[in-house]
């Protein structure tokens, strides 16, 4: 007695759709109000799927990245809008940041910008009255940079490196001192070469 096996291949064709999210604003631009002849920077994060690309608006008329009057940089999730100098008659105004990704509508949200002449500043204004100077340090060595502020009420110190946000949480070799004169001021132990880079300290408060 024979028996006979009769053997069947079967292929199943399975397409794999890549995954697709619309943009959505994760933390937006904060409104800010800053004097004259300073400095402006609104960062606007968002998740979607691809990651959304964003343009930057004043008063609805979009801004060019290759505006000189203004530095728009793109991250890892998020996009940077700088102005420097800001001058009053030319920058107040209603700023857009628009996230899309061609899935669903855009998003965009709104942040003002109000700049003040030096002789109308709001009593209790914060001020930077000590800006950090250029250090060198070596390798290894602890090093202090030192930011004092000023206003009523009391300003709070954020710290910004290469025009970027400093999360003191991702990095414990990063603190500020809390007590003192130069309350805010940032250390930095045991300095590496990553550490190299222009810092800036920002003092905000409620006026």
């Amino acid at each position: 007695m024979k028996t006979i096996i009769c053997l069947v291949a079967l292929f199943i064709g399975v397409t794999a759709f890549p995954q697709t999210d619309p943009p959505e604003i994760e933390r937006p631009p904060q409104s800010q109000a800053v004097k004259s002849g300073g400095i402006a920077a609104f960062y606007c994060y968002a998740t979607g799927e691809p990651a959304p690309s964003f343009t930057w608006k004043k008063n609805g008329k979009k801004l060019r990245y290759t505006d000189s009057r203004y530095l728009i940089s793109n991250f890892e999730g998020g996009s940077l809008l700088r102005i420097e100098p800001v001058r009053k008659k030319r920058k107040s105004g209603t700023y857009e940041c628009v996230a899309e990704n061609g899935n669903g509508d855009p998003v965009t949200v709104e942040a003002e910008l109000t700049v003040y002449d030096e002789k109308e500043l709001p009593n209790g204004f914060p001020q930077i009255i000590q800006n950090p100077g250029m250090k060198v340090v070596e390798k290894s060595r602890n090093a202090v940079l030192v930011c004092e502020g000023a206003g009523d009420p009391n300003p709070t110190i954020t710290w910004i490196k290469d025009t970027m946000p400093i999360d003191l949480k991702a990095n414990q070799r990063l603190s500020l001192m809390k007590q003192g004169k130069f309350r805010g001021s940032l250390r930095i132990e045991a300095v590496e070469e990553t550490n190299q880079g222009k810092y800036e300290c920002v003092a905000t408060n409620s006026v």
